[in-house]
């Protein structure tokens, strides 16, 4: 009988808690691992997506003022177009508009969860796109927490994009 019931505990089927103990902490270590590449990839494309939407809305500010063109709704003589980035209420946002005798918005865009700086920019463009004027400098900084991208624009109205990358903080300068 003894005999018997050793047997059949030995041919039993079924894991033992440590082997399902490990086979969980694996589990969770691939998961973990999965969730900050995933985040890297989102953060990453998030930077990289507002990136070219905002070099797209200078482009489109370079082609209206080179052909002169005047929107509905503005009176009196074209005076140019403005590409302004800036934070309202918290949140990032650029807006387009046409220098008439009254202002007049032609696109507006929120950016949520992207830092700009400065955090007030703007690229005016006038003459028929040969004169470019730019405030707070000629760069703007788009990032996240783990990406950065720097868009600049020239005087001759040049754009220029770095790429997106690591958004590497200087520990020596305290930043």
């Amino acid at each position: 009988m003894i005999r018997s019931a050793l047997l059949n505990r030995h041919t039993s089927r079924g894991f033992t808690l440590i082997e399902l103990l490990v086979v969980i902490t694996v589990l969770a270590l691939l998961v973990g691992g999965g969730v900050a590449a995933y985040r890297r990839f989102n953060e990453k494309q998030i930077v990289t997506s507002a990136t070219q939407q905002i070099i797209s809305a200078i482009r489109t500010v370079q082609k209206k003022s080179s052909v002169g063109d005047k929107p509905t709704g503005c009176t009196g003589t074209l005076q140019g177009y403005l590409f302004q980035a800036s934070i309202v209420m918290g949140q990032p946002r650029y807006t387009i508009t046409a220098q008439c005798d009254a202002t007049v918005t032609i696109e507006q865009k929120t950016l949520p969860g992207l830092v700009l700086s400065p955090s007030n920019y703007s690229v005016r463009m006038s003459d028929l796109g040969r004169n470019v004027t730019t405030a707070n400098g000629e760069s703007l900084v788009i990032s996240t927490s783990l990406f950065k991208d720097t868009i600049s624009v020239t005087r001759t109205g040049e754009i220029t994009d770095t790429g997106t990358q690591p958004n590497i903080q200087d520990i020596s300068k305290g930043k």
